[in-house]
């Protein structure tokens, strides 16, 4: 639900774990309950859900790692080499459906990044 609305308004996701390395020993901020998170499955899931939130949006998801340097680098690289590319979606005769998107090249070696699909 949050990624077609996401797409709906036109918006792309970047997520940079802040949390560092992934490590399975005790979590180091159990000092501070307000940011206290015990479990680490469901620590991976939130970070799973923004990594995923990310690339179906056309964004990008940076984690384990503690150089954030290369995760801001990454998003300003990333918004300052984009184009927008706009078509009219045709009729569809169902509402709330999801319709996939494609988009190729004939440019060999052109990384593209793009939303996956979309929700009318």
């Amino acid at each position: 639900d949050s990624i077609g609305k996401l797409n709906r308004y036109n918006l792309t996701l970047y997520s940079i774990n802040t949390r560092g390395l992934d490590s399975s020993g005790a979590d180091v901020t159990k000092q501070d309950r307000n940011y206290a998170a015990l479990d680490t499955n469901l620590i991976k899931d939130y970070q799973d859900s923004l990594s995923q939130m990310a690339d179906e949006t056309g964004g990008l998801s940076f984690q384990n790692s503690q150089n954030f340097k290369v995760g801001f680098d990454s998003i300003l690289d990333d918004i300052s080499h984009q184009y927008l590319v706009c078509y009219r979606s045709p009729e569809h005769k169902k509402a709330d459906k999801y319709h996939s998107i494609k988009v190729v090249s004939k440019k060999p070696g052109l990384k593209l990044r793009y939303r996956k699909g979309y929700v009318d």
